[in-house]
């Protein structure tokens, strides 16, 4: 628990300072940090710092979804509640969050077992699946208005890790 309080505190403090010694620091302790997702002690405190530090990470913290589809295994479908709902509310807000995040989330998607795609997890895939379909049928997959539900979405997912 004090791992992950002190991973959350210290990647909001420096989320706009991208440096080689985070990415270098989540590499090594990713495993910790996607496990304790199974821990329902810590596995909101976990999926919190996962977030902070997967946005200040960027597109260097996507080859670790690998990592996060067996913590996933781990938590679903019968993990307690508390972990699953973690996982859930970590996975919705990276499908909704700006690019990279939606494609990883949807790769991630695709590849789950159907245990867990029938699983809470039914509610990320179906989001995927609504957002591939919009993207399909617009014009300018990134346009402005897109764009704006998105930074709101991303804006409001930051307010959440405040409180």
């Amino acid at each position: 628990a004090v791992l992950c309080c002190a991973v959350l505190c210290c990647a909001r403090a420096h989320v706009s300072q991208r440096t080689p010694e985070w990415a270098e620091w989540f590499f090594a302790f990713k495993d910790f940090l996607y496990v304790a997702l199974a821990d329902e002690g810590v596995a909101v405190e976990a999926a919190r710092a996962l977030e902070a530090l997967f946005m200040a990470l960027r597109e260097e913290a996507v080859p670790t979804f690998s990592t996060l589809l067996s913590a996933l295994r781990m938590v679903f479908p019968d993990g307690p509640p508390v972990c699953r709902s973690a996982c859930v509310t970590l996975l919705t807000g990276l499908a909704r969050a700006e690019p990279p995040f939606p494609a990883a989330v949807a790769s991630l998607a695709a590849n789950l077992p159907p245990e867990l795609a029938h699983s809470e997890l039914s509610a990320v895939v179906d989001l995927v699946r609504a957002g591939m379909a919009t993207a399909a049928h617009s014009d300018a997959p990134h346009g402005r208005a897109r764009r704006g539900l998105r930074t709101h979405l991303a804006e409001e997912a930051k307010c959440g890790l405040q409180n």
